[in-house]
């Protein structure tokens, strides 16, 4: 409900920043935790932030979420918290603990938000940011294996824990997402609080990144799913097709604080996917952008063989009001921001 409080973390991240874009337009109040002051400092400058009229937020610094207790104060007098701190493995990942560097945001740190939501007494609902990669089975999802032909993912899939040590930094983040849905869904019929988690699962959420300054900066979020085909990389090589699978960064966010909406049952689990192939995207780029394709701003020759996966997005229609945007909008947001960039970098 407007001008209600609400907790966002992991709004210095992409997916993040939106959620709270999208809180502040709807009314709400925002206290927005950040692990620095430098991170505060950072976010209450860009410009976005800036440009939303009646704004009315406040940064609290949680230096370490492990800690226990650490959002006690953060949550304290809120209504709602938006969860979608995460790391993700974009670019790969040099550490030597995987399990330290993914499976603490989403094990320890998310007990111990639970816990101080709960201790709270005040807030009423948790927005959880997941993945589709919790869902379906990684071998499947990143073709190494053919998708069964009945396969639809409807959000109520399950998978269990993944055993460690864990092979790569991709593999380590999917097994975190999946302990992340598994600890909170736990957590929850053991304390049986008095608030209820909403668990959103997008795909590779594309479009307009509001924290980026340079083209190099798109590829460091889940937008390099589809920067990777325009930068030109190809491989068609590959066996298994790979799944397929986008949601508008507009759409994400949004979803985040639709959910909050008291009207919205309990404990719901949303699924986001439009349905497009990898190699649909440098058709459309060169469609929506016939100029820049020609004056070879970039290569727009990627190809990857894949498959739509299979979604079920009706919940979020009908509970939601949010009708998904197809790859014509991701490209739009996305490419024309990647456009702006390299043309300003060209002149520099």
């Amino acid at each position: 409900m407007a001008r209600d409080l609400v907790v966002i973390t992991g709004a210095t991240g992409y997916v993040g920043f939106n959620c709270l874009r999208h809180a502040l337009l709807q009314g709400y109040r925002a206290r927005i935790v950040v692990r620095s002051q430098t991170k505060a400092d950072q976010l209450a400058a860009n410009p976005t932030l800036q440009g939303i009229k009646s704004a009315d937020y406040t940064f609290f610094v949680v230096p370490d979420f492990a800690v226990p207790d650490a959002f006690d104060e953060a949550v304290q007098d809120a209504r709602y918290v938006i969860h979608c701190a995460a790391p993700v493995p974009i670019g790969g990942s040099n550490s030597e603990d995987l399990e330290k560097t993914f499976f603490e945001p989403s094990t320890t740190a998310i007990t111990n938000l639970l816990t101080s939501c709960k201790k709270s007494g005040t807030v009423k609902r948790i927005a959880y940011t997941s993945s589709a990669i919790a869902l379906v089975p990684f071998p499947i999802a990143l073709g190494m294996e053919p998708a069964p032909a009945d396969l639809i993912i409807t959000g109520s899939e399950r998978l269990p824990d993944v055993p460690t040590p864990l092979p790569n930094a991709f593999v380590a983040y999917a097994a975190s997402k999946i302990a992340g849905v598994n600890t909170i869904e736990r957590w929850m019929a053991q304390e049986k609080p008095n608030f209820d988690v909403q668990k959103l699962f997008p795909t590779y959420v594309i479009g307009r990144d509001y924290l980026a300054t340079q083209s190099a900066d798109l590829f460091k979020t889940s937008n390099s799913a589809v920067l990777r085909f325009l930068a030109g990389e190809k491989n068609e090589d590959k066996d298994t097709p790979e799944a397929a699978g986008c949601a508008h960064a507009d759409d994400v966010g949004l979803a985040h604080v639709k959910v909050l909406d008291p009207g919205v049952p309990d404990n719901e689990s949303f699924v986001f996917s439009t349905a497009v192939l990898w190699n649909d995207f440098p058709k459309v780029t060169a469609e929506r952008f016939p100029e820049a394709v020609r004056k070879g701003l970039f290569p727009n020759t990627g190809t990857l063989k894949s498959f739509v996966l299979p979604v079920d997005n009706s919940k979020i229609e009908r509970l939601l009001g949010i009708k998904l945007k197809g790859a014509e909008e991701m490209v739009d947001s996305l490419v024309g921001q990647y456009i702006e960039f390299l043309e300003k970098e060209q002149k520099a």
